[in-house]
């Protein structure tokens, strides 16, 4: 009887029926709902916290866990690879040298750059926020590309008159404001990732940047070392 309970709790969880952060019925509850005794449910309730999906806290309960976490390796950020989760277009806009963007003119010497918001998702959650920064002067298809769902990685490796000669990765962390918690669904000041990726070319003239922000309880780093 208590795998069937297990059984029928992860199958909710599988198809979406029970949704991430959902506070489940105490054991007692579920006993008393289908006249059982709290030792069958107490069971079932182990079993579920063994697959991942279920966690349990002393005092407050069990909550649904009902998103994947997602390994993130210095790999990752390397100019041929790819993000290849679905995204969708946030922002696309025009900064010129004039705009009051601290980015801006911390790393381009040129008279605007492109910007863009992409949010990365696994069909139910948002998994990573990218930010990217390119000079339009090396870029006249930019738009196009970008309305054509070409990442900004393949954009980059496109462009034959970059000469993309250095890449430098710069990781911080900060804590999720509210407008983090929204779009990651985290808590406010839950701990977030920032992960800036900075191209140069052959003249130490920076052609691009891209910063990725990702929630770290969801995201495991292969290694603490980022380099390019």
């Amino acid at each position: 009887i208590y795998q069937q309970i297990a059984d029928s709790i992860e199958e909710a969880i599988d198809e979406r029926k029970l949704v991430h952060h959902y506070h489940l019925p105490t054991e007692k509850e579920v006993a008393d709902l289908y006249n059982l005794s709290i030792g069958v449910v107490k069971k079932a309730f182990v079993e579920l916290e063994k697959t991942g999906k279920v966690w349990r806290t002393r005092g407050k309960g069990s909550y649904v866990v009902n998103r994947m976490t997602y390994t993130f390796s210095p790999n990752d950020l390397r100019l041929n690879t790819a993000t290849k989760l679905p995204f969708e277009n946030m922002l696309i806009e025009t900064l010129s040298e004039s705009d009051e963007n601290a980015v801006v003119k911390k790393y381009f010497i040129c008279k605007s750059v492109f910007h863009g918001l992409r949010l990365h998702k696994d069909n139910y959650y948002a998994v990573v926020l990218e930010e990217s920064y390119l000079d339009e002067s090396y870029f006249k298809r930019l738009i196009l590309d970008v309305h054509m769902d070409k990442t900004i990685l393949d954009i980059l490796l496109d462009c034959q008159r970059c000469e993309i000669t250095k890449q430098e990765n710069i990781m911080s962390g900060y804590l999720a404001d509210s407008k983090d918690a929204r779009m990651f669904d985290v808590t406010v000041g839950a701990p977030m990732m920032k992960i800036e990726s900075i191209f140069s070319n052959q003249d130490e003239k920076v052609i691009a940047m891209i910063v990725r922000y990702v929630p770290s309880e969801y995201t495991i780093m292969e290694s603490d070392v980022i380099y390019a």
